[in-house]
């Protein structure tokens, strides 16, 4: 099968020319497509954050960097404000959490045990095949059965609804390690633990 590549100038119909192999092609048509590769190995990574001023993975767009704004501005620091009905809520979750330890190993059977084990795996596999690789990024296509039975596996992670699970991970992509981040890990441990929860 042969081929066709121009070699100066589209204008110039001599400039045309049939090649027999990959070995044909000059050095720097070589090199044209090995980074055409790169940049489409690397083009779902989007725009690089707004702190970094060229980025030379991508000049191609994806639904994640359309519009994303890469100007570099200074920013007034930020207020935190303690939402005491967060905390209040983590901190139940935790004493919670130290006394289901306590009756795992003093009063809980073995089937209780066993069931929120699988409780947990199924709530994770939820949030990760479900709200993160089927609806936020549409890695693959479920029929409903399956999506509903995601949905319901989804709710048992209580990280709100699917919808606003991707929203923010959709953000989080788009606007990664800057204030537009919903899931910025350069405002704290606190934050980067549980604040961006709600």
């Amino acid at each position: 099968m042969r081929c066709l590549i121009r070699l100066n100038s589209p204008s110039d119909e001599s400039s045309t020319r049939p090649l027999r192999g990959y070995s044909d092609a000059s050095k720097p048509t070589r090199r044209h497509h090995a980074n055409r590769r790169q940049r489409r190995a690397f083009s779902t990574c989007g725009n690089m954050s707004p702190n970094v001023n060229k980025s030379w993975v991508s000049e191609e767009k994806n639904e994640y960097n359309e519009g994303a704004d890469t100007s570099t501005t200074a920013t007034a620091p930020r207020k935190y404000e303690i939402l005491y009905m967060n905390v209040l809520v983590y901190l139940y979750g935790y004493i919670a959490a130290l006394y289901g330890l306590y009756l795992c190993f003093t009063s809980a059977k073995w089937q209780t045990i066993v069931f929120g084990c699988i409780s947990a795996n199924a709530s994770g596999l939820g949030i990760t095949a479900g709200a993160h690789r089927l609806w936020t990024h549409r890695s693959y296509k479920a029929k409903l059965p399956l999506r509903l039975i995601l949905l319901v596996l989804n709710s048992l992670a209580c990280q709100n609804s699917i919808i606003d699970w991707v929203r923010k991970h959709r953000l989080h992509h788009k606007y990664s390690d800057t204030d537009a981040d919903p899931h910025n890990a350069s405002r704290g441990f606190f934050f980067s633990h549980v604040g961006w929860l709600w």
